[in-house]
């Protein structure tokens, strides 16, 4: 029998995994010039950061910096939910708590693109709060979030798509 502090390591062991087969997919440089002809494709990184990014700044256009807190795959299809911490690059509080976002994104089966926001939230506390998937069904997805130190200021939503 699996108890529910085994079933948290094993989920979150689980989307680090994702985690890190979307990175691999995700090149640490950039790729080197390719020969200038109109054939030739552009030279891209890695576009699930970049479509992620291009989601957040479509609410806070100051949005730097990107990381996937949270993977998980749909139970029908070949997608996957995406949970991404988004924040500015300047880490000082100045009044604005949308300089630090998290979203809930349906990515393809490759770990390329969005296909779908499902939402984006501002934090509740600044640089302090942690966002995760807490289940998926065929027709919903449940997301929790909590203050990182302290566990307050709790969430706990649920999306139909």
């Amino acid at each position: 029998m699996i108890h529910a502090s085994d079933y948290a390591h094993l989920t979150r062991l689980a989307a680090r995994f994702f985690t890190f087969i979307a990175l691999l997919a995700c090149p640490m440089f950039p790729q080197p010039p390719r020969t200038l002809q109109a054939s030739a494709p552009k030279a891209q990184g890695c576009s699930i950061h970049q479509s992620l990014k291009e989601k957040f700044r479509e609410r806070n256009s100051l949005i730097a910096n990107v990381i996937i807190e949270d993977v998980r795959p749909t139970t029908f299809g070949k997608k996957y939910l995406v949970v991404a911490h988004a924040t500015t690059n300047d880490s000082n509080f100045k009044g604005n708590m949308a300089d630090e976002l998290f979203g809930l994104f349906v990515v393809d089966g490759t770990l390329s693109a969005v296909e779908r926001t499902l939402e984006i939230i501002s934090t509740v506390r600044w640089r302090d709060y942690e966002v995760r998937i807490e289940s998926v069904t065929t027709d919903k997805v449940v997301l929790t979030g909590k203050g990182a130190t302290y566990g307050d200021s709790a969430i706990r939503r649920t999306y139909q798509w």
